[in-house]
């Protein structure tokens, strides 16, 4: 736990011996399992019909400002996430990966962000917008875009079988960054906020918002890295009473 909060190069970076692991649950007893390429596939399939559909609509009816909201960018951001570890499980299945890869490295990097993304929208969606909005929301809608984005994400951090590190926070509060930006150029060329709580006509409200939020996207880096070391612990712990049991 202690080194995980060492300043070392390292725990910035996306370094890992294990390539399997990235295209592997942490429980599937072989070096393949047709069961996880099941389940991947599974979810990115939900994914990508609600979201592809949610798309046309939005992008037919209200054109690029469908994209405004850090809800849409986040589902479009854990579409992508599944359906790219969809795609490099099902390769793994035909041909396991040996030795680093950068294209692991690019599916560790989306996984953290949308992770934790996910979770930071949901937080906030239902603490201090859903009031305001329940009224203009078609509900399963709703609970697609701010309840099944973090269960997923949160279900798929208990079931794959690579790392989390604290230190990546850092690309989810990149990912944050790009969408304060973008809500400024939003509003100054609509006229109005993305969201009530982040409006620049207000700007000392708007700026303790982006910094109740970069807090609090640390904080969930720190949840999820518990539900990393709760996997591992559950794992290994389980392991333990099999290995018992056989001997």
């Amino acid at each position: 736990m202690w080194d995980e909060l060492k300043l070392k190069r390292s725990n910035f970076l996306f370094e890992h011996d294990s390539a399997e692991d990235f295209c592997t649950s942490q429980w599937q007893s072989g070096p393949t399992s047709f069961a996880y390429i099941l389940y991947r596939w599974g979810v990115s399939l939900i994914f990508l019909s609600v979201v592809s559909r949610l798309m046309v609509a939005g992008v037919m009816r209200y054109g690029i400002v469908w994209f405004a909201p850090l809800t849409k960018q986040g589902a479009i951001l854990i579409t992508l996430t599944f359906t790219y570890g969809a795609i490099l499980a099902t390769i793994h299945y035909m041909k396991p990966f040996y030795g680093k890869h950068f294209f692991l490295k690019i599916f560790w990097l989306l996984h953290i962000t949308s992770l934790v993304i996910s979770v930071v929208v949901s937080s906030i969606y239902w603490s201090f917008l859903y009031k305001s909005t329940r009224d203009s929301k078609d509900l399963l809608t709703d609970l697609f875009l701010h309840f099944c984005n973090s269960f997923f994400m949160v279900l798929d951090q208990m079931v794959v079988a690579f790392p989390t590190r604290i230190f990546h926070c850092i690309y989810p509060f990149c990912f944050l960054l790009w969408f304060v930006i973008s809500s400024v150029i939003y509003q100054d060329w609509s006229g109005k906020p993305v969201y009530s709580i982040l409006d620049w006509d207000l700007p000392e409200i708007s700026l303790l918002t982006v910094i109740g939020v970069s807090v609090f996207v640390v904080f969930v880096t720190f949840l999820v890295f518990g539900m990393f070391r709760l996997r591992t612990f559950l794992y290994n712990s389980f392991e333990e009473v099999k290995c018992y049991g056989l001997c």
